[in-house]
């Protein structure tokens, strides 16, 4: 809640299509990968994927002062 997504204008559709496609499955799988310290080279295509999304998508939380959102 009150949480939202920023990312730049050009790269808008196709990151809007990879959120859509992403499985809440690929997103546990990525973060147990990670949560047990393993390397990323060790992610498979789907875990690395996730990894590509979040590194183009910026969170904004409207309750952090500063923040975009506030």
């Amino acid at each position: 809640m009150q949480t939202h997504f920023t990312v730049r204008k050009k790269n808008f559709l196709s990151i809007a299509e990879k959120l859509i496609s992403v499985t809440p499955n690929a997103l546990l799988s990525t973060a147990r990968h990670l949560e047990h310290k393993e390397r990323y080279q060790d992610l498979n295509d789907k875990q690395r994927s996730v990894m590509d999304l979040l590194k183009q998508v910026n969170t904004v939380a409207a309750w952090v002062p500063g923040s975009q959102a506030s």
